[in-house]
Order: structure tokens, then sequence, then C-alpha cells
């Protein structure tokens, strides 16, 4: 068995070896699944269409939140002429769903809006890795791919060191040669770096809504918030009108004329806020644990998963086309040099 023969047949089963133990080394048979199944949960929310109404809903809680605490309380407390100590125990002792979230609001802001704005600007990040490794091809064909690709050549690289037919022939060499050189130039062309740099950046603006702190605030502030505005339209509402003296639907008109945005916001919250609030608060939770494996993943370390075999097979199909070189190259030396003793004789 010729040098050549032998390193590059080592190279491609070494290279095989690589392909086949990295899906395993680095789990990503289940980090790529769970990539998948978030990216399916939050395609819709992070569409045009998805992030646009997230950000209407948005400037109608900033709208109604500013018109319950800079006009509507402030107004109902003169109507009612209590100090500000009575009108917070009238709200405590009547309202108690009210009042909690009266004082949760000034907290729940300090961790929404920056977690918000940093999701919302994702969505051209979302876009982009949402497309790796190609558009129409789902992120769980990778592992796969590596591993198929690895038997492959574990299959080449046995028959270039133990056939003494196929070994030394330009086939395998070719093979090989073409294998590494799509492995190099396939993640190049297909944007993987900059796909893979934008799902990092998704990663860590995702990473406090999917934490336990965040999520379980989340939970606990929707359903709190929605018990609020029920006591609110259902006991308190009614039992202001009835200290003005007005009736419920004279009270109702009053509302909505000088109070429209708090009023649109909670028409809007019963309509559709709070059902997919609701839902997404409840899917940080459901899909925490699918995050965190996912977020294990090296994003910005795939391309160079593909492209470091992808250059070492390189280096070894040259130094096979190398040694066949000299092989031919020695082959005709010595036909020359023989050539002689035939004509004489």
């Amino acid at each position: 068995m010729s040098r050549s023969r032998r390193v590059m047949g080592t190279i491609t089963l070494i290279v095989a070896a690589y392909l086949i133990v990295i899906p395993f080394a680095l789990s990503l048979f289940s980090r790529t699944r769970d990539a998948e199944h978030l990216a399916d949960r939050y395609r819709p929310v992070m569409s045009a269409q998805g992030l646009g109404q997230f950000r209407a809903n948005l400037a109608l809680v900033n709208a109604g939140g500013t018109e319950l605490f800079n006009k509507f309380l402030p107004e109902l407390q003169a109507k009612l002429k209590l100090s500000d100590a009575d009108f917070n125990a009238f709200v405590a002792t009547n309202y108690p769903h009210v009042a909690a979230f009266l004082a949760r609001v000034p907290v729940t802001v300090k961790y929404l809006n920056p977690a918000t704005k940093a999701v919302l600007a994702q969505q051209d990040n979302f876009a982009s890795a949402d497309e790796f490794p190609a558009t129409g091809i789902p992120v769980t064909v990778g592992p796969w791919a590596l591993l198929f690709l690895g038997v492959a050549l574990g299959v080449v690289g046995l028959l270039i060191l133990l056939s003494d037919r196929l070994g030394g022939s330009l086939p395998p060499i070719v093979a090989i040669f073409l294998v590494g050189l799509g492995l190099v130039v396939g993640p190049l062309v297909l944007g993987w770096f900059g796909k893979t740099d934008a799902a990092e950046h998704v990663a860590e603006a995702a990473r406090p809504p999917f934490s336990v702190t965040v999520s379980d605030a989340t939970v606990n502030d929707t359903f709190s918030f929605n018990a609020a505005f029920i006591e609110m339209r259902k006991a308190m509402f009614p039992a202001v009108a009835q200290k003005l003296g007005m009736s419920d639907v004279a009270f109702g008109t009053y509302l909505h004329t000088n109070y429209p945005a708090l009023m649109k916001f909670l028409d809007k919250w019963d309509a559709s806020i709070y059902k997919g609030a609701r839902a997404l608060s409840l899917s940080q939770v459901q899909y925490m644990d699918e995050f965190h494996n996912a977020d294990a993943t090296p994003y910005r370390a795939l391309p160079w998963l593909f492209i470091a075999p992808g250059v070492v097979l390189l280096v070894g199909a040259g130094y096979g086309f190398a040694g066949r070189r000299r092989r031919e190259s020695t082959t005709v030396d010595r036909a020359v040099d023989t050539e002689p003793a035939g004509v004489a004789q």
C-alpha cells in the first residue's frame, strides 16, 4: 500500500468518525428538534402580521394605562371627595384585585417593556435564522446529514485502505475532493454565518422571557390583571355609578366619552388581548425546557462543524492527487529507462 493511499484513507476515516460522533456529542438531534418546535410555535408571532398586531395591542395597553393612572383615578378620587389615604383604603377594601393590579403595574413595566422591545427588534433576525440551513429545509436535517455523510465517508475510507483495485484509483479521490469542497463552499454560499449569528441574537433576546422569574411573573400578572379588569367592570364601575347617582348605562356612556383610551383597551382586552396574552405567557413556561435545550446549541460554531472537516478532506484529496501523480511519473520514468534494453534485444 502506498503512503499517499494510506494517508488519504486514514484522513477520510478520521473525518468520517468526527461526522458520526459530533451530532451525538453535541446532542444535535434533540436540540434541533426543540429549535424546530420553537420556530413553529413563534413563527406566527414573529411574522409581520403578528408583530403588527402585537405593536397595536401594546399601544392600546400603554394608552389605556396612562389614561387610567393619570386621568381616571385622580378624577374618580376627586368626585368621591376622598383623600389619598381614604381612596387607597376604599379600593383595597372593596376591590382587592384592582388594588393588587395598581400596586403591581410599576413592577411589571420594569421587566415587561425592556423584554418586549428586545423581542420586537428581532423580526429580521428571526426571519434570517428561520431560513437555516436553507429555505424550506428544517433544521432537524442537519444532524442527520452529518451522520449519513459520515457513514458514506467511512465506506469510502475503508475502500481506499482495503481494496487494491479501488484504493489507488481516481474515483475515490475525486469523491473525497467533491465532498470536501461541498462542505467548505456550502455554508458560505448558503450564508450560514449570517443566519447563525442572527440565531444567537434571537436567543439573547429570548433568554429573559424564558427565565423562570420572568415567565412566572408574566403568567401570574396576566391572570391577576384579568381578575382586576373583571372586578373593575363587574363591581367597581357599578358601585361608583351608584355613589355618583348614575345608572349603569349612563355611567358606561360617561366612561366611553371621557376615558376613550381606557375603555378601548378594556374592550379589546376582553375581545382578544387577554386570550393572546394568556397563550403567549403560558407558552413561556410550556416551552422553557425546549428553549434552554435548543439554546445550548453553539449557533455560531455550526458552520465550522461542516467547514473544518471539509478543509481536512480537501487536504486528504490533495495528498491523494499528488501521490497518484508521483506514481504515474515513476511509471513513465521506468518505462523510459527500460525502453533501450528492449530495443537492443
